[in-house]
């Protein structure tokens, strides 16, 4: 088994070698721009391979320091790696993680010393405020060591610029890119309008005060017309909401209770053990929503996640990048994201920062689009390509997951058309992540070592099936053209001893329905390879605390 489990993809592998050239031509502290979703661990983690010698990585919270420690961990098995937080001081490692808020201090600074090859900022945007810029000084980043910044949003809602700590932006990508390509899936937006006068409330680094916009927003009337339009826009799809304040975010999570929606919140005082649970509930598909106040924006990804509810306005075009990024990951058979704006300001922001070092572009990179006028009523959607901004073009941006992925029950499997009794399969494991598994007929082989994120075994898993294929792929993929054809006489034979009418039915449709009634059986058998039942629902602690 190789001991790299994921291939990069070409604008990874574009990136990092924009890293290493850039590092040649005398740079010592490039810029990497990526959107949310795009896997910029993966490479930030081959970088610190090529580079050899001391790593270190930066992370702005305590809670992502085991995200990066576990995917790293992931793409680089041999790795020793370290971690540097709260009362763990693990040094003079191969790869060290540390929370910049636990290294801050002038005794654990001294510990870890400047005997870096590499030094990492991840969410590199933050690495311009004073806490930063000590501990990147304090080991040497820029200067003995080559140091690195990976951010979605370079651009501060502050207007601080980039440039007093990265030399040069070497690469970078927008949404739009990703969703061209199939690596991140459309957003689709509507907007909600609840006729709320957010103009006279007062500014703070550059965004709303919070204290004053969730006093206005936090109403009763207002929350009950947030679930009655959930409902009717984004019914049945995993949401994140994102709300005004800590109060808004426990409250709205009432409402949706409820309405009849399994909710929760949580926010920055929430026990790390109970917000654990929760997201594991969130996870397994036991929770719907997800209420939360700026908590889960950089660094979380669940790509399950179909729906975003923005709950409140922000007029940080960065911060409306995150909170709609959260949505965008790739996911079998998930083919877009909603976007419901509630925010009164739909249309404000579009998902395309122009990268840059100095100030933020708030006129080019940030302006309102004009556009006709949306219909009467607190429910009107809105017009075609209004909501995320001209660029974007939500309605011409129709692309969904490449492959077409089956999921039956907690597996997702891929038919390998043309090759008899071979599958593709994402096998949930009860410690969290997936197995990507390779079935041909009896035998099953793991693709990795170890379970997954799962986009990334759904990388690997088309990875392998692109090989097996001899890049002859067209046929899985949805627009395969035999997927509109009549069903053939064996489906309708198969579907008949199943209890199942074909009329009506494509022979896409009859092949999904066949690959699921398959799975379900051989789950029921137990004859699902590397899959264990899952442990039962843990109890979602609901009150804050």
């Amino acid at each position: 088994m190789d001991e790299h489990l994921l291939e990069l993809r070409p604008y990874q592998e574009t990136a990092l070698e924009a890293v290493l050239n850039a590092a040649r031509r005398g740079i010592r502290a490039p810029l990497v721009v990526m959107p949310p979703g795009t896997g910029k661990t993966v490479i930030f983690a081959h970088l610190l391979r090529r580079v050899g010698g001391r790593g270190l990585v930066l992370v702005h919270r305590d809670e992502l320091v085991w995200q990066a420690c576990e995917k790293i961990s992931i793409v680089w098995p041999g790795a020793e790696i370290g971690v540097v937080k709260a009362r763990q001081n693990e040094l003079s490692r191969q790869v060290t993680i540390a929370s910049v808020q636990a290294v801050a201090h002038a005794h654990r600074l001294a510990d870890l010393g400047a005997g870096f090859s590499l030094v990492i900022s991840d969410e590199a945007h933050h690495a311009v405020a004073p806490q930063w810029r000590r501990v990147l000084e304090g080991v040497g980043a820029g200067v003995s060591a080559l140091h690195v910044g990976f951010t979605a949003t370079p651009n501060r809602a502050d207007g601080v610029g980039l440039g007093a700590t990265f030399e040069e932006i070497v690469a970078s990508a927008t949404i739009p890119d990703m969703i061209r390509g199939g690596f991140l899936v459309p957003p689709r937006g509507r907007k909600v309008l609840t006729q709320v006068n957010i103009g006279n409330l007062r500014e703070r680094s550059g965004d709303f005060a919070d204290g004053e916009l969730e006093a206005v927003l936090n109403t009763a009337n207002r929350n009950d017309l947030i679930v009655r339009s959930f409902g009717e826009h984004a019914g049945g799809r995993k949401a994140l909401v994102f709300t005004a304040g800590v109060r808004h975010a426990w409250d709205l999570a009432g409402h949706f209770q409820r309405g009849g929606v399994s909710a929760a919140a949580l926010d920055g005082s929430t026990p790390e053990a109970t917000r654990r649970s929760l997201l594991r509930d969130f996870r397994d598909g036991r929770l719907g929503v997800v209420c939360n106040c700026a908590v889960l924006t950089e660094g979380y990804n669940e790509p399950s996640v179909s729906a975003v509810v923005l709950a409140r306005p922000t007029k940080s075009q960065g911060f409306y990048i995150q909170m709609v990024g959260r949505g965008l990951r790739t996911y079998p058979g998930k083919s877009d994201c909603l976007v419901l704006d509630v925010s009164d300001q739909a249309g404000k922001h579009r998902l395309v920062q122009l990268p840059d070092l100095t100030r933020e572009h708030t006129e080019a990179a940030g302006g309102a689009r004009s556009g006709p006028q949306a219909q009467s009523g607190p429910l009107a959607d809105a017009p075609p390509g209004g909501p995320l901004g001209q660029d974007l073009q939500v309605q011409e941006f129709d692309l969904e997951t490449p492959f077409r992925w089956v999921t039956a029950g907690p597996l997702h499997a891929l038919a390998l058309v043309g090759l008899k009794d071979q599958w593709m399969l994402l096998v949930p494991a009860p410690s969290g992540g997936y197995w990507a598994a390779y079935v041909a007929g009896p035998s099953a082989t793991a693709l990795s070592a170890r379970p997954m994120p799962v986009e990334w075994a759904q990388g690997v898993a088309e990875s392998r099936a692109h090989k097996l294929l001899a890049g002859q792929t067209g046929v899985i993929e949805r627009s395969a053209r035999w997927l509109d054809r009549e069903p053939s006489d064996a489906q309708r034979r198969f579907l008949k001893n199943i209890g199942v009418r074909a009329d009506g039915l494509s022979r896409g449709d009859a092949s999904d329905l066949l690959a699921r009634h398959y799975w379900h059986q051989r789950l029921a058998r137990g004859q699902v390879p590397f899959f264990q039942p899952l442990p039962p629902a843990s109890a979602v602690q609901r009150a804050r605390g």
